[in-house]
């Protein structure tokens, strides 16, 4: 945690949506307490400092703001509001756009400098496997940072996916329909050339075996991830490659 440069707690910043016009008021202390971005943004000589106003520009959504200015406040309990229920409806309509907004809240906590609350949002989806929305991931490749654990998480999922696809295909019997990647899923390989070379290149590297949480958490010295999974000594041997599900999907 930071240590106040100030005795006033009840001062106040603004951060505005320049796109939007929305304004969010927050204390200083909790701002810079929680973002790096912010911290710096009222460093002495700069024109954030004078005006005690933070300029977002090139965001238009303004409930992924208003989830990071709660989340300055409560941590993780204010990200439970933005989840919804285990019962899904048949078109999962809801279940996807709560993932479209978790994923414009990491783009952004990428933005404010914010990892404890990008690992936050790892941990919503990690809690609630089941297949992602397409539009949530064209948002992610397309506006999110090229250094990305979501997105490797989610490339993860999908090869994993594609692992149990290849397994069920291989034992189904002779007339039974094979079960098809998402069509969805096709279109956007297909227009999105970085996603296409990231699953590719997923897909000849492999997957780890034992995948924890805390595989997807940045960390950092100020001890940004609880979790304290040591994971940077993978071996090679322990990550799942296109030659095992082959092998396993042929035993």
């Amino acid at each position: 945690m930071m240590e106040p440069k100030w005795t006033d707690f009840n001062a106040l910043i603004t951060i505005l949506l320049e796109d939007t016009g929305t304004c969010f008021t927050v204390h200083k202390y909790v701002a810079c307490d929680r973002s790096s971005f912010v911290r710096a943004c009222l460093q002495d000589g700069f024109r954030e400092k004078e005006e005690q106003t933070i300029i977002i520009k090139e965001w238009t959504t303004d409930q992924s703001m208003q989830y990071l200015v709660a989340w300055m406040y409560q941590g993780s309990e204010a990200l439970k509001a933005s989840t919804v229920s285990t019962t899904v409806d048949p078109e999962r309509s809801v279940v996807f756009a709560t993932q479209l907004q978790l994923a414009k809240l990491y783009i952004l906590a990428d933005r404010f400098l914010m990892p404890k609350l990008k690992n936050d949002v790892i941990d919503l989806f990690c809690s609630r496997p089941g297949r992602f929305s397409v539009t949530a991931m064209r948002v992610l490749w397309t506006e999110g940072p090229a250094e990305c654990h979501l997105k490797n998480y989610i490339l993860h999922r999908i090869v994993g996916d594609f692992r149990l696809r290849i397994m069920r295909n291989e034992e189904a019997l002779d007339g039974e329909e094979q079960m098809k990647i998402p069509s969805k899923l096709v279109e956007l390989i297909g227009d999105s050339s970085d996603f296409a070379q990231a699953l590719i290149q997923m897909l000849i590297v492999g997957i780890p075996r034992d995948r924890t949480v805390c595989l997807y958490h940045e960390h950092g010295d100020d001890d940004v991830c609880a979790v304290k999974v040591k994971h940077e000594d993978l071996a090679a041997e322990s990550y799942i490659t296109t030659s095992d599900v082959t092998a396993t999907a042929s035993s």
